[in-house]
């Protein structure tokens, strides 16, 4: 059996979007299944070895293009119809998918559609009704159901409506990366609905030093690995009004505590928690791969610091499913969020509220080792991404067997 997997993230490009499909094409062949991928040429180049992986041009890659093309007037167009009504649809490489169908769709037995973005959905709906074979769509965030979109206008938000019925609607099954998203698609539509997670790279972990040895300071580092949004500013500022209430009350000094943050932190950000005054506890190393960040954390952190996104329960960062394979406890600021479902149920630390006074008993406990941590392997095994593909590939031969 072969699949076509359309995708709007793949590597060479480096994001966090791209860890799901890569596991699928890289997985998928070990579970009986042929993988073809259709992807979006970002940045040009290709990864070692690769096979039956095509990339077409898009918008995002206009930037190569004379400032007279077609391709850099539909790409100022379309960033016009972005604000109006649009949802960052692709229409460029869509018809360029279209267009060079014959180079890649025999002996095609299924699409699997992996979102975002809605130009992938697009896509996968125009080769569904060309091939006559079955769709499965993979939803890695909501669509109207908690949007991606920052704050849509009433037309986006029709626009993103009618996107998700035709696409649901014509998928022979769907498959989302959590609980609350999948409930919501069941109660909606009526559509078998399957959750598989973000996961884990095994490999990202094999430099992991042995955790296990306890630091013979007193000092605790609680650490965050990745870099720090500042559309999310509203929601950090409970972690560091705690920390200055607790510096305040001679709970914690440079002595016995640190927050370390790593990642491509803006001297903007920077000086947004510099009115904290907390410069004595914390430490901004810049941005490390996967393998170094790893191993950083796993020597120097005791407690691993994990943020939600207030308001979306559905949408759960792939940095999460990494931390739970750390050995570390994690202290996650993500109540009501599917975050907290997976902390629960791996048993790898404890979750609170976004606000100050929420957040400030765990640093507490953190200081004196009590952040509960019982670890379930067998449940953390299930992130690992060799195991979810395995789980993938049973779901497309139940769809199309």
């Amino acid at each position: 059996m072969k699949i076509l997997l359309l995708a709007g993230h793949f590597p060479p490009e480096k994001s966090g979007g791209t860890g799901r499909p890569y596991s699928l094409y890289k997985y998928l062949p070990e579970n009986g299944l042929d993988v073809c991928v259709v992807t979006k040429n970002l940045y040009g180049g290709s990864i070692p070895g690769e096979r039956d992986v095509y990339r077409y041009d898009c918008f995002g890659s206009w930037r190569k293009s004379s400032w007279f093309s077609r391709k850099v007037l539909f790409k100022m167009i379309s960033l016009v119809k972005n604000r109006i009504y649009d949802v960052n649809y692709d229409s460029w490489w869509v018809n360029e998918v279209l267009k060079n169908a014959d180079n890649y769709k025999s002996n095609i037995d299924v699409i699997y559609a992996s979102f975002p973005g809605p130009d992938v959905l697009e896509a996968a709906l125009k080769l569904k009704a060309n091939l006559q074979i079955p769709l499965i769509a993979e939803f890695r965030d909501g669509l109207a159901f908690e949007t991606v979109l920052n704050k849509p206008n009433i037309l986006q938000r029709i626009v993103i409506n009618k996107l998700e019925k035709r696409i649901v609607n014509s998928a022979d099954a769907v498959v989302t990366i959590g609980q609350n998203l999948s409930n919501y698609f069941r109660r909606t539509y009526n559509k078998q609905v399957y959750t598989v997670y973000n996961g884990y790279e095994e490999d990202d972990f094999d430099l992991l030093a042995d955790s296990n040895n306890s630091k013979n300071t007193g000092k605790k580092y609680l650490v965050h690995f990745g870099s720090l949004n500042a559309s999310r500013k509203a929601e950090r500022n409970g972690l560091f009004k705690s920390l200055k209430l607790l510096k305040s009350r001679k709970v914690i000094d440079e002595n016995n505590f640190c927050l370390i943050l790593i990642g491509n932190i803006s001297s903007r950000e920077k000086k947004e928690i510099a009115v904290y005054d907390l410069n004595e506890i914390i430490k901004f190393l810049p941005h490390m791969d996967k393998k170094e960040g790893f191993l950083f954390l796993s020597k120097q952190a005791d407690c691993l610091l994990f943020y939600g996104v207030p308001n979306e329960t559905t949408i759960v960062s792939s940095k999460l499913p990494e931390y739970i394979k750390l050995n570390k406890p994690i202290i996650g600021i993500c109540k009501g969020n599917e975050a907290e479902l997976i902390i629960q149920k791996t048993g790898t630390g404890e979750v609170c509220d976004f606000d100050a006074i929420s957040i400030e008993p765990l640093l507490v406990k953190m200081l004196t080792n009590e952040i509960h941590y019982q670890p379930d392997y067998l449940a953390i095994g299930k992130f690992n991404r060799k195991y979810q593909a395995k789980e993938i590939a049973g779901i497309i031969k139940d769809v199309c067997l």
